[in-house]
C-alpha cells in the first residue's frame, strides 16, 4: 500500500500557516499517487527557464514601478523641441533616436529615483509597497538596470552626432 500523503499536498501544493497554498517539490510518494487524483505529472523544466522567467518578471515590476507607460506623457515635449532645431521634421533615423534616447533617460532617472528614495518610501504609507522596498527587486537588479538604461541613452546620442554625445556625459 502506498504511503498516505494529504490531499492538499498531492498536486504540489502545500498550506502554509496564513492558510494560503504554495508549491512545494513533490515527493516520489505523491508523484505516484497525482495522476490517480486528477493531476498532471511534474514536468521536468530546462534549468536556465526559472531564472529568466524571474527577470523578466522583476524587469516588470520595475517598468511598472518607474511608471514605464508614462514615458507616453513626456515625448510631445521631447518632438516639439526636435521639430523646433530642426526647423521642421527631421529624417525618421532622428526621429527614432531621439524617441529611444528620452524613453531611456527617463527610465533610468525614474530608476536611480527608486533607488534613491528606498528608505523613504519604506516610511511612505503610500509607497511602503513598491517592489524596491519590499525585496521583489534587489538593489543590484536596479543598478543593472539603471546602466542598461543609461548605455542605451548614451548609444544613441553617439549615433545622434558626436557633440550630442559629449554633452549627454
Amino acid at each position: 500500500m502506498a504511503p498516505r500523503v494529504p490531499a492538499a499536498s498531492i498536486c504540489g501544493f502545500i498550506r502554509t500557516d496564513a492558510g494560503k497554498a504554495r508549491m512545494r517539490p513533490q515527493t516520489a510518494a505523491a508523484a505516484s499517487v497525482a495522476p490517480t487524483m486528477g493531476c498532471a505529472a511534474p514536468v521536468e523544466k530546462p534549468a536556465g527557464a526559472s531564472k529568466i522567467r524571474g527577470m523578466f518578471e522583476r524587469l516588470s515590476l520595475v517598468l511598472d514601478s518607474i511608471k514605464f507607460a508614462h514615458s507616453i506623457f513626456a515625448l510631445p515635449f521631447a518632438l516639439l523641441a526636435m521639430v523646433v532645431a530642426a526647423q521642421g521634421w527631421p529624417s525618421w533615423r532622428t526621429f527614432g533616436l531621439i524617441v529611444v534616447c528620452m524613453v531611456s533617460a527617463r527610465s533610468a532617472a525614474m530608476a536611480f529615483n527608486r533607488l534613491a528614495d528606498r528608505g523613504i518610501d519604506a516610511d511612505n504609507p503610500r509607497t511602503k509597497m513598491r517592489p524596491t522596498v519590499t525585496g521583489a527587486v534587489s538593489p543590484g537588479f536596479l543598478l543593472a538596470f539603471i546602466l542598461a538604461s543609461a548605455g542605451i541613452y548614451w548609444a544613441g546620442t553617439w549615433f545622434l552626432n558626436p557633440l550630442c554625445f559629449i554633452l549627454a556625459l
